[in-house]
């Protein structure tokens, strides 16, 4: 039954069809393992455009009309999706690339006007003007472009500051991979306004800073994740870009991409090459950036996969984390800035290992609360739903670890609670499997691979008085 399931699986996923939207229960959301998101819509690379595989994503959003669009990079060019009906969305237009294909594209926007790159030599920055949206009757192959700024060739990722109108650059092929600020505030003539050389950039955050430091307060501060450190620039001056201060992370291999705290009191950070080098779980970095000249690493959050991470994103006191195997990572923002787990949605079932597979980006700043994600194999949308698990708020503790989540055999328990019962219940808290007065708790292995699919609860409790000790919720998949 377990090959069947797993046949199945691997047949729908590359049947190239579309999947229309369909609620989260029992922890699935059609073939998608999920806690507290369902699916609207997938539509698989084929239809948005082809190419080898799908990269990243950004929205536009039109203030007069509120209609709502996805830019969906590919490999071979930008898509143009409509979800102002997240349940029907139209593929109405399309980009193409500005040289050979490449597997990184990047896009973001501000205002009404998109600006896109590729890591590759010769492409420039294409600027796309996106009122001309609202008009499309009939699908359009090769939507007209603004200009093409042809300051830098290749690009790795573009950076936006849509409260000062500069993008940068970063890893491209000019000021050693530094950061290369563009003027945009006249869309149809960009024009390169400095640069800041001797870091090789991946990519970037710009923001007017409103944190607690009040020697940058109102100051454009760009924070740059540069493979060995992170790096926070000050960006007010164009022309003399400074660096303020730089922080390593004692256990990283390739600090990739971060994200800001609304409030700008922390940095997120993920390493994408953590899980693959030294195979520990996969995990986002916390940053205390209160003092920017003294930012202080606070430790990490464990998200009990192995998967490796991409990029993330803070929205609403939540953050997003795009995880490649294991989907979209949800998890609350607590006041001291660490994080606690919220819901998920998992975009690539048929295991949570580390490498390139499953999720890409997302993007979760659509009004309507709609969250777009650019898989591999295509864009995906979802939506909060009601709790997929179906049952009540528990007690999570930072100090109590199960892998992987969601799990098809083993899951695997690690913490520092001893002399205590291993209790396993159903959403209907019907007790399914207990263990009593296990010694040690660390590294413990409890065998699910004759449950049934769907959502269970692991507790440990105190042998002699049944009190609750900690408990956390898993799903088993097949």
């Amino acid at each position: 039954m377990k090959g069947l399931h797993l046949s199945l699986l691997i047949l729908l996923l590359a049947s190239g069809v579309a999947i229309a939207q369909t609620p989260c229960e029992n922890g699935m959301s059609g073939i998608y393992p999920c806690d507290e998101f369902e699916l609207y819509a997938f539509l698989p690379l084929e239809e948005v455009g082809g190419g080898v595989k799908g990269n990243d994503c950004w929205g536009w959003v039109d203030d007069m009309s509120g209609r709502e669009f996805v830019l969906f990079g590919r490999t071979n060019g930008m898509a143009v999706v409509e979800i102002s009906d997240p349940e029907s969305p139209i593929y109405l237009a399309e980009v193409p690339p500005n040289a050979l294909t490449a597997i990184w594209r990047d896009i973001k926007v501000i205002g009404n006007y998109a600006f896109i790159v590729s890591d590759v030599e010769g492409h420039g920055m294409q600027v796309l003007e996106l009122t001309q949206l609202l008009n499309i009757e009939d699908f359009v192959p090769d939507l007209p472009l603004v200009t093409i700024y042809e300051g830098f060739g290749a690009a790795h990722n573009i950076v936006a500051n849509t409260e000062t109108e500069y993008v940068y650059g970063v890893g491209t092929d000019t000021f050693g991979g530094g950061l290369h600020a563009v003027d945009v505030s006249d869309p149809t003539q960009p024009e390169i306004a400095g640069s800041f050389e001797g870091i090789d950039i991946h990519d970037a955050q710009a923001v007017i800073y409103s944190g607690l430091d009040s020697d940058y307060l109102s100051t454009e501060i760009v924070f740059c994740f540069a493979g060995d450190n992170i790096s926070i620039v000050n960006a007010a001056d164009k022309s003399d870009m400074q660096l303020i201060s730089s922080i390593l992370i004692p256990t990283s291999e390739y600090i990739h991409q971060g994200w800001v705290s609304e409030d700008h009191r922390f940095l997120y950070i993920n390493d994408e090459l953590d899980e693959i080098n030294t195979g520990v779980l996969t995990r986002t970095y916390i940053i205390d950036i209160e003092d920017l000249d003294n930012p202080i690493y606070l430790g990490n959050h464990d998200y009990g996969t192995q998967s490796t991470d991409h990029n993330l994103y803070s929205h609403n006191g939540l953050l997003y984390a795009s995880n490649n195997s294991s989907g979209i990572r949800v998890s609350k923002i607590l006041e001291d800035g660490s994080l606690e787990y919220y819901g998920y949605f998992d975009t690539y079932p048929l295991n949570n290992e580390s490498g390139y597979t499953g999720s890409w980006s997302v993007y979760p700043y659509f009004p309507s609360g709609t969250i777009a994600i650019s898989n591999r194999d295509g864009l995906i949308l979802i939506k909060k739903g009601p709790s997929g698990i179906n049952v009540p708020e528990l007690s999570v503790s930072n100090s109590l670890l199960i892998y992987p989540n969601p799990v098809s055999s083993f899951l695997k328990i690690k913490g520092d609670f001893k002399n205590c019962d291993v209790v396993l219940y159903n959403p209907e808290g019907k007790e399914l499997f207990r263990v009593e007065h296990v010694v040690l708790i660390d590294d413990f292995i409890v065998d699910v691979s004759t449950f049934n699919k769907g959502a269970y609860v692991l507790k440990l409790e105190d042998p002699i008085t049944g009190e609750l000790l900690v408990s956390q919720r898993f799903v088993k998949t097949n």
